[in-house]
């Protein structure tokens, strides 16, 4: 089964002023009747969560984006392969949405939108990230080593 990657159509990173956000509290808080309140994690994996905002889509742009959205992460379910925007290494994503919607697109001037998401990086680092391209969020659906041969000691 192959990754979906985020769309070459689309800009690679979003407005850069309007990506935040970080790891999900996952502690879990006891309050006990006297003394501190005690904390324990949930999860040995923490999740992150960012806002995005792409600014100034064209409704080409846009189409793209739904077209990505409903088909390839069907409807926001499946996890696709993304360059992160801060460190730079691939990673698994899927856009979360914030409640009520799964994504917001506001129509600017002429032919521009803006569309926003939330977005989560899982956990973990994918096999595949370190075969990923320089600059590119694509990954490889073949990879093959080349095994060196030995010389025979005689």
């Amino acid at each position: 089964m192959s990754v979906p990657n985020w769309p070459a159509s689309l800009p690679q990173f979003p407005w850069d002023q309007s990506f935040n956000g970080g790891p999900r509290d996952t502690r879990a808080r006891f309050d006990p009747e006297l003394g501190p309140p005690i904390l324990r994690n949930r999860t040995t994996a923490n999740p992150q969560v960012f806002d995005a905002v792409f600014r100034n889509l064209s409704l080409v742009a846009l189409s793209a984006f739904e077209a990505f959205y409903a088909g390839d992460i069907g409807n926001g379910v499946k996890a696709f392969a993304w360059r992160d925007p801060v460190r730079g290494d691939a990673a698994l994503w899927k856009i979360v949405g914030s409640g009520e919607l799964a994504y917001n697109v506001v129509p600017r001037r002429g032919d521009k939108h803006d569309l926003s998401f939330k977005i989560m990086r899982l956990p973990g680092t994918p096999w595949w990230a370190g075969y990923v391209r320089a600059g590119s969020s694509v990954v490889p659906q073949v990879v093959a080593h080349q095994v060196a041969q030995r010389e025979a000691v005689v």
